[in-house]
């Protein structure tokens, strides 16, 4: 990952230029789910085709899913011939969003696409991951779009119990190593059960926990130091198995959510530690979505290094967990 550079959405209408663009959108009862190309319709700048990923959940709309899927908005404005609606059946299948990734690229034929990974479950966002790569030997420029929430709901969990865990590759390498040599690359969220379940199916011997603060809300930094303060507390007790070290075997950092630098040092320093213990690399993606893209990425380069993401799938995800939109980031995946 060479580009850091984020931009706002004005600097993203910029280096379309008017050109023809493709534009991607997952569907959900979210607001922010729509602010990316609702920003650029605002700035005058439209897709030339829409394609809109439907999860089980909001397929059938006769059904109420508490909030109608906001992309209904977008789409009364665009032409049968622009729009493509895509039906996802497993919102946690790796290949599904995959493929239809690599669809939309070869339908493109070398326009610009720009995706909105904001309301995408971890396991599409690292089959995105997958299709960055795949886009570094093509001339079609890739750029991807997160846009924050405005508040979070706190009085009730975002999740009501899990029905699996799934462990998704991110390297070239499937093997997993034992856990008691591995690292681990926690990027804490808001959600502290969902750490505590990835934690049982596999829990390195060491490793970084990485808090984010978006700019301007540090209640958001202050609810994901709570929500974990459990499970952190019992990881930063623990120390190195080595005898001759009495270090700390989990440490934890702090970040700014546009630090994406900071994030890739971090992620490339534990994956080096990683190969020079013959071990493996675990993400536990429970962090913002943006982070989340940033690490993954800088582990996939590594190359043959044996990485994986710890994904608890839940049982039901509340449709109304976040509220408004905040402020949209902008990347070029190069």
């Amino acid at each position: 990952m060479k580009n850091t550079h984020l931009m706002n959405i004005s600097e993203l209408r910029e280096t379309l230029a008017g050109r023809p663009y493709v534009h991607v959108i997952v569907a959900s009862s979210e607001d922010r789910s729509i602010a990316s190309i609702g920003a650029l319709r605002r700035l005058g700048c439209s897709p030339d085709h829409l394609f809109v990923f439907t999860y089980p959940r909001f397929q059938d709309r006769s059904v109420s899913m508490g909030g109608v899927t906001k992309h209904e908005r977008i789409v009364s404005l665009m032409s049968r011939e622009k729009l493509h609606e895509e039906p996802v059946p497993n919102a946690h299948a790796f290949s599904l969003l995959h493929k239809g990734l690599v669809s939309i690229q070869d339908r493109a034929k070398g326009l610009p696409i720009v995706v909105d990974f904001t309301c995408m479950t971890e396991v599409h966002l690292l089959a995105l991951v997958s299709i960055a790569t795949r886009n570094a030997s093509s001339q079609a420029p890739l750029f991807v779009c997160y846009t924050t929430p405005q508040y979070y709901s706190f009085e009730e969990p975002g999740f009501s119990g899990w029905k699996d865990v799934l462990f998704v590759p991110i390297g070239s390498l499937s093997s997993i190593a034992l856990d008691g040599h591995s690292h681990g690359l926690i990027l804490a969220g808001h959600d502290g059960e969902r750490l505590a379940v990835a934690l049982q199916e596999s829990e390195p011997e060491t490793g970084k926990i990485l808090y984010t603060q978006p700019e301007t809300r540090p209640d958001f930094l202050h609810k994901a130091r709570e929500a974990n303060q459990v499970v952190v507390k019992r990881l930063l007790s623990l120390r190195n198995s080595d005898s001759r070290d009495t270090l700390r075997a989990w440490k934890e950092e702090r970040t700014m959510l546009d630090d994406l630098e900071h994030v890739l040092a971090i992620s490339k320093a534990l994956a080096s530690e990683a190969r020079r213990s013959g071990g493996s690399l675990i993400l536990f993606p429970f962090g913002p979505k943006l982070v989340t893209l940033a690490a993954a990425l800088a582990i996939k380069e590594e190359g043959d290094l044996a990485s994986w993401a710890v994904c608890p799938i839940p049982t039901r995800l509340r449709p109304d967990f976040t509220f408004g939109s905040g402020h949209t980031y902008c990347l070029e995946l190069r």
